[in-house]
């Protein structure tokens, strides 16, 4: 059985760098706030687009959420703290 997420909104949830089935190959995109903005377009961001835009980044940024070690008991003493409050 497979289990398939979906938002608030009853969308799918895509992971980063994850080709859509959609014509035009979109991918999923890890963006900086700065570029979210008006002139966003969606549609830009593809297979053949992506290997030039990875290839100018200094740094993957999602390479840090699949590093960090959290500290997963001070969060949740701290959720417990703020839902009894």
């Amino acid at each position: 059985m497979r289990k398939v997420e979906f938002d608030q909104h009853g969308q799918t949830i895509a992971a980063p760098y994850s080709a859509r089935p959609v014509p035009g190959a979109t991918v999923s995109t890890p963006l900086e706030w700065r570029e979210v903005d008006t002139k966003l377009d969606p549609k830009k961001f593809t297979l053949r687009t992506m290997p030039a835009r990875l290839a100018k980044r200094k740094k993957d940024p999602v390479l840090d959420v699949l590093t960090v070690k959290p500290d997963l008991e001070t969060a949740l003493r701290r959720l417990a703290e703020y839902q009894t409050s």
